[in-house]
């Protein structure tokens, strides 16, 4: 991207105030604030952008790619109830170390994709089994630690 106009500015400031929102999500914001942006220009400088490092490109399988401003190395989780796409820092998964571990293969980066559900649908999801008594308050609660202990190792 050689020069910043209004329509890239917003086109960052949608990525920066939406979270992990899609191409579509972008145009839409910018839309309001910039009637005469095309949608070509906004999936031109959302692909400047991840180009150039200043954004990430989330490919979400079976669904419609996201971007993330947060290039600090982290992880996502796909809510399979409402949509949304939450971040898990990369410290709680335990990942390749360096690539001495794969010293057949050089790793140039990685990303690591979970479908569950976000902790607003999880806990909505724990409230209404607890109201129908399909839950024990002892089951919720190893329930809730299973849930957090689940993340997986990758070669540890």
């Amino acid at each position: 991207m050689k020069r910043n106009t209004k329509q890239q500015s917003y086109i960052c400031e949608a990525v920066l105030e939406l979270h992990h929102p899609t191409a579509r999500a972008v145009y839409d914001y910018v839309k309001q604030k910039c009637p005469s942006v095309s949608k070509g220009t906004v999936y031109r400088v959302l692909a400047s952008l991840v180009q150039e490092g200043k954004i990430n490109q989330i490919q979400i399988t079976n669904g419609a790619d996201c971007y993330d401003w947060d290039c600090a190395p982290h992880h996502h989780l796909v809510c399979e109830t409402c949509g949304a796409v939450c971040d898990i820092p990369a410290d709680k998964i335990k990942t390749f170390r360096n690539n001495q571990e794969c010293a057949d293969m050089y790793i140039r980066t990685h990303t690591i994709l979970f479908f569950g559900q976000c902790a607003t649908c999880y806990a909505q999801t724990k409230k209404e089994l607890s109201e129908r008594g399909e839950i024990q308050d002892s089951e919720r609660t190893t329930q809730e630690n299973d849930t957090r202990l689940s993340f997986i190792s990758i070669n540890t």
